[in-house]
């Protein structure tokens, strides 16, 4: 779990990839109305034809990657 800085969100990546662990992240953003009807907090990462998810609604905290991606990284 981390919150922070986008540097260190992307280290917590490498380092989840590196060990097969679940990292998850906290996010913040400026919500005008805190229930995702304005989308003003929107994360901008699409996954398919969805809408990216809403940090007032869908998070805060998100799945940064799956652990069951790990795809043989040098340990």
């Amino acid at each position: 779990m981390t919150c922070g800085s986008e540097r260190l969100a992307r280290l917590c990546e490498e380092l989840g990839r590196r060990w097969a662990a679940d990292v998850q992240v906290s996010l913040e953003a400026h919500m005008a109305c805190g229930l995702g009807y304005c989308h003003g907090c929107a994360t901008g990462t699409r996954s398919g034809p969805e809408e990216s998810p809403l940090i007032c609604a869908d998070g805060p905290v998100f799945r940064l990657m799956d652990p069951d991606a790990h795809v043989g990284a040098d340990r």
